[in-house]
């Protein structure tokens, strides 16, 4: 199930911008790009954006186990801020309901592997939604929190007010447990979930700093 979140900017426009030609003083390219319509805006992003590498004992255990899957798992990215200095404005967040807080707390590619590299498990333990990839053997995650991501990205935001929106796409994860002994299933997204992604969402951002769907959409019968 995947979801989109937008942020925009907040920064006092420029008086006299060329709207055609903006001039690169502060405010000018966004008044510009305020007079595009949301899908006429292209961003570079990343994937998976919070995801920090498979430690080398516990990718070779999965090499061993799953060599396809670890190959394809075996990538990573800077912390979100990072990316955002860097270029980035669209980024991709898988989040996982967690009703009963430490349902993904004890992976077992930790409790596995000899030798296996520390992870501190904490964020895990507590109330919230989480942000991993692949529950048990790709858990590991920048900002475990969904809402310590969303704080990064908030104060970049906060820093560098003249930025475009940022898109931001939410997978909130469902599925299967790994067909193992011990393996964590998944908790669904019902509609309470729901209610924390949202509330999560806004207990992190003021509502001048998203674009909803009412605001797409605004005196029009529909989205379309």
């Amino acid at each position: 199930m995947s979801v989109a979140l937008m942020l925009a900017a907040a920064l006092a426009v420029a008086p006299g911008c060329d709207l055609e030609a903006p001039d690169g003083q502060a405010g000018c390219a966004r008044e510009a790009v305020d007079q595009l319509p949301v899908n006429a805006l292209q961003a570079v992003g990343t994937h998976n954006s919070y995801k920090l590498a498979i430690p080398p004992p516990e990718m070779a255990l999965l090499r061993a186990m799953a060599p396809e899957q670890a190959q394809a798992l075996d990538y990573a990215h800077a912390p979100l801020s990072v990316q955002l200095a860097a270029g980035a404005r669209q980024l991709e967040i898988d989040v996982l309901n967690d009703p009963d807080p430490g349902r993904y707390a004890r992976p077992l590619g930790l409790r596995m592997t000899q030798g296996a590299a520390a992870y501190d498990t904490a964020p895990l333990t507590g109330p919230g939604l989480k942000v991993l990839h692949v529950q048990d053997i790709d858990y590991r995650s920048s900002c475990p929190l969904f809402t310590g991501c969303l704080a990064e990205v908030a104060a970049w935001s906060k820093a560098n007010p003249d930025h475009v929106p940022l898109l931001i796409l939410l997978n909130l994860k469902e599925g299967q447990a790994l067909p193992a002994p011990g393996a964590v299933t998944p908790a669904p997204f019902d509609a309470a979930a729901m209610e924390t992604v949202d509330a999560e969402i806004r207990s992190v951002f003021a509502p001048e700093a998203l674009i909803t769907p009412d605001d797409v959409q605004g005196d029009h019968p529909t989205l379309r």
